[in-house]
């Protein structure tokens, strides 16, 4: 197919001088619940497509090839497991296809722009992904205006990897510097626990996680099984989400998304809390 539209582009236009690959499909749903047959749907026109395009358009005299990413590549994104790893593949094959540049084997700059999410594109998410990723992130959805400024900003640019966000520029660089630094450097400090039994702590918390999962879930108090996973009752990607943000509620901490991931009970993410 990609070999039939680069024949059908060139018998109406001529020659090819630039490729925007800007294909994508999703489908989020937590990796633990995820078939096979979706992964590949997500993966076919990031990896596969990107591989054809490339050797269908070889020999061109392009300017450029510019392919959209996403910051799910970048710093990951709760139920995007499989997109964050396809995205991350056009980011690496920019840096193979420049390889191939310098030794005359391909022309034109190659450019992977990690987008965030666009008001007005065709990936969207539910509000309340957008509420978690402004709050606790800084991340703002970008609107078309500035969005296109930056791509033309980024096309002009030499190429490579180009990440690309919207928000309070100090606000971003301080929360991802956080992020970063969490994640390398592994250092959790806790306050003195409170002086009463951690029996007492674990079966108030369950009580707590029981009443919010029949908000969240809609179920009855008595289905919802203390050992049983809460994938069970129906929580994706999107309820998780909502669940983060009320546990930070009633809380007062921040509660990072692979929590729920890796304690998904509710004893289990009782005694993780």
């Amino acid at each position: 197919e990609v070999e039939k539209v680069g024949k059908q582009v060139k018998s109406g236009f001529g020659e090819i001088h630039g490729i925007i690959h800007r294909a994508g499909v999703q489908q989020d749903r937590l990796l633990i619940k995820k078939p096979r047959v979706e992964m590949e749907a997500v993966l076919a026109p990031k990896i596969y497509g990107t591989v054809r395009m490339d050797k269908a358009t070889q020999d061109e005299p392009l300017d450029y090839i510019v392919m959209f990413s996403s910051t799910a590549a970048a710093i990951g994104s709760v139920g995007q497991a499989d997109y964050a790893y396809g995205n991350s593949f056009l980011d690496g094959f920019s840096g193979t296809r420049e390889y191939w540049r310098e030794k005359g084997e391909r022309r034109g700059k190659t450019i992977s722009i990690a987008w965030p999410l666009w008001r007005e594109g065709g990936m969207r998410v539910e509000d309340e992904v957008e509420k978690w990723l402004e709050e606790k992130l800084g991340f703002k959805v970008m609107e078309t205006a500035e969005g296109l400024e930056a791509f033309e900003n980024v096309l002009a640019s030499e190429g490579g990897r180009v990440v690309v966000l919207s928000g309070d520029p100090s606000i971003l660089k301080e929360r991802l510097a956080i992020k970063s630094a969490g994640t390398a450097g592994g250092t959790l400090i806790k306050n003195d626990p409170p002086p009463i039994s951690k029996n007492t702590i674990q079966e108030a918390t369950e009580k707590d996680l029981v009443k919010l999962s029949r908000e969240i879930l809609k179920v009855e108090e008595g289905d919802i099984d203390y050992e049983e996973e809460l994938g069970a009752y129906g929580l994706d990607s999107i309820m998780m989400m909502t669940m983060l943000n009320r546990l930070e509620t009633m809380y007062g901490e921040t509660v990072e998304p692979n929590a729920l991931v890796e304690n998904n009970t509710v004893r289990k993410l009782a005694a993780y809390l």
